[in-house]
């Protein structure tokens, strides 16, 4: 496996396998268990030495062609020592490129949503692009979370991509309705009474999540709220500069639409603790300008918490059609409006319809069927490359 060693994507899937039994051998920059488990290896993922060009002009850019010429061998040769039946790449980039390169097969990959909808950017590298599009025509199966990432997939690529719609699912156990009095313990530890209404923005902390779009929506709406309201940003997944300075431009922001008050802040929280947070909140709001399926649908949803996001093609035939409060992805007005609605509880989702989409995702999407299903893909795959 390859991927991430930080993300929660990546570590999901590696310790389902490692609890089926599995031995799996992790590569990355980052060892996510550098303690050690049962079936685990970590060997860093092979980079090149000496780039004496990186800091010179042009010099990113001669470092990847390098890299390209220096890293398959060295992970041709980790493959050979290794000898693992499946190598599945988390996150699709340049470590794709060079596995692909590499000639490793049964190749799978990952798709998580940013790494190809930035490339659709007409400012997007040439290099990564064409870098990502050999990697997705080498795959042996591409894992999608959504289905319009397939055709998305194929442009980069530049013909037809063998994808598998495939989403990482949900911890239904854990992710569930409840945890009152932790719930009561956040809002008082934020200072938010009980009566207070609290719309809250999950997703990463970055510009491509809008939440710059999601707080004017909400300075719109706030005059029009009968009872109080906050709105509370979740921060993650970024580095310490970028946060605070993304943070900065938030706060800022706030102060000049005068809702300074009305905004709360929460940092990185254990993922153990992240469903007490869904029962904190009242109303989970999502608006990016782009994305795939988020994991964050499937947790409110298990958790049996109303959403509010914009319209995306990505959420197209899917249960957030039926089941959650979509808008127009490019009005402000129009979210501030949904907010507005959802502040009258004789608007609010039912009790019941929440409890019946609960039901559909333990269904469907509880992690427990999609870890099996993954096994089951490798097997499917492995056999086929022996023939």
């Amino acid at each position: 496996m390859v991927g991430p060693g930080t993300d929660i994507h990546a570590l999901r899937p590696l310790r389902w396998l490692l609890e089926r039994g599995c031995q799996v051998t992790f590569c990355d920059a980052t060892n996510p268990f550098p303690s050690g488990q049962a079936g685990y290896t970590y060997k860093p993922f092979p980079e090149p030495r000496g780039c004496r060009w990186l800091h010179r002009p042009g010099g990113r850019r001669l470092a990847s062609l390098y890299a390209a010429i220096t890293v398959p061998p060295k992970l041709k040769r980790l493959w050979r020592d290794v000898q693992p039946d499946i190598t599945h790449v988390h996150w699709v980039d340049a470590h794709s490129f060079h596995c692909a390169r590499a000639g490793i097969r049964p190749l799978v990959l990952s798709v998580w949503g940013s790494d190809i909808n930035r490339l659709l950017d007409p400012d997007a590298g040439s290099l990564l692009k064409y870098q990502v599009g050999y990697a997705l025509r080498a795959a042996d199966r591409v894992l999608i979370d959504s289905a319009d990432m397939h055709d998305k997939c194929a442009r980069i690529a530049k013909q037809p991509v063998a994808t598998e719609l495939f989403n990482l699912g949900v911890d239904t156990t854990r992710f569930r309705p409840g945890y009152q009095t932790e719930a009561a313990e956040w809002r008082h530890t934020l200072g938010v009474t009980p009566e207070t209404t609290v719309f809250l923005s999950m997703r990463g902390w970055s510009p491509l999540y809008r939440h710059a779009t999601i707080l004017e929506a909400f300075a719109a709406a706030l005059p029009r709220f009968r009872s109080p309201a906050v709105l509370v940003f979740k921060v993650l997944q970024r580095s310490s500069a970028d946060r605070a300075a993304y943070e900065k431009q938030m706060r800022e922001l706030a102060a000049e639409l005068g809702v300074s008050g009305h905004l709360r802040w929460m940092g990185e929280v254990p993922m153990s603790r992240l469903p007490e947070i869904y029962a904190m909140a009242d109303a989970i709001v999502n608006y990016p300008s782009m994305d795939a399926f988020p994991v964050t649908f499937l947790e409110a949803a298990a958790s049996e918490r109303p959403v509010i996001s914009g319209r995306l093609p990505a959420y197209d035939g899917t249960f957030a059609e039926r089941y959650f409060n979509l808008v127009s992805s490019d009005d402000v007005t129009a979210l501030a409006d949904a907010m507005v609605d959802f502040a009258s509880p004789s608007r609010r989702t039912s009790p019941a319809k929440l409890a019946e989409l609960r039901r559909l995702i333990i269904d469907q999407f509880d992690e427990r069927l999609v870890a099996d299903r993954l096994l089951r893909l490798y097997q499917t795959l492995e056999t086929k490359c022996l023939r």
